[in-house]
Order: C-alpha cells, then sequence, then structure tokens
C-alpha cells in the first residue's frame, strides 16, 4: 500500500480528478480544505494568526489537499491520472504530489467493491 497525497490552489479541478483517480485504482480519498504558504504573504502576519485568519471572513479561496492509500499495482496508474487531469505540478501553483509506503493500513471495505482495486492487506 502507498499513500498518496495532492494538494490543489483551488478546487476547479477535485472533480475531475477524483473521477480519474478511482478510474485508475484508488479505493477512495479524503479531502481537506486547506491553505499554503502563498496565504501567509497575501496576508502579512505571524502563520498562526495568518491560519486562523484566513479561513475566516476573506473572499480568498481555500486550496484542497486529497489523501489517498492504494494497492502497490495502482500506484503508478493513480499518479499518472492525477498528472494528465493536472497537466503536471511543474508550472507555478500548480499544487503538490507526494507519496509514501504505507506500513499497516486498517479500513473497513466491506461496502466497497474490491473488483477495480484488489483485495485489501
Amino acid at each position: 500500500m502507498e499513500a498518496i497525497l495532492i494538494t490543489l490552489p483551488s478546487a476547479d479541478r477535485l472533480p475531475d480528478l477524483l473521477e480519474a483517480m478511482k478510474d485508475a485504482g484508488s479505493p477512495g480519498a479524503t479531502v481537506f480544505d486547506s491553505q499554503g504558504m502563498q496565504l501567509l504573504g497575501w496576508l502579512g502576519m505571524h502563520p498562526a494568526l495568518g491560519r486562523h485568519w484566513g479561513m475566516e471572513g476573506t473572499d480568498h479561496e481555500s486550496g484542497k489537499t486529497i489523501l489517498t492509500v492504494v494497492p502497490e499495482p495502482f500506484v503508478t496508474a493513480v499518479i499518472a491520472a492525477a498528472d494528465q487531469v493536472l497537466g503536471g505540478f511543474s508550472a507555478p501553483y500548480s499544487g503538490m504530489l507526494c507519496s509514501w509506503k504505507v506500513g499497516t493500513y486498517r479500513c473497513y471495505q466491506g461496502d466497497k467493491d474490491h473488483g477495480a482495486a484488489g483485495g485489501r492487506e
């Protein structure tokens, strides 16, 4: 199993990204609202205050962070799907993708179709 974390500066491409990841073998994903360091410069405040005030009372758009845990045979395909939908991560403010091996994985999967992503460890 491998965890994949993707950050996006906005939610514009989120539905397409989640669909492509699922089609590539991701069994599911968790999506968080998030803010990058760009917000700190935008507000010009101490990081703790910037985070607090940046979440409320502004028209600054919230970014998104996606976390998925993918069976090993599907990792390359899920990353390729993200690259395809997002056009890569080489432009400024294009987001970020990273992955790491998962040592322990526990998740109820009784309600999931295991045909696409195979069995669970």
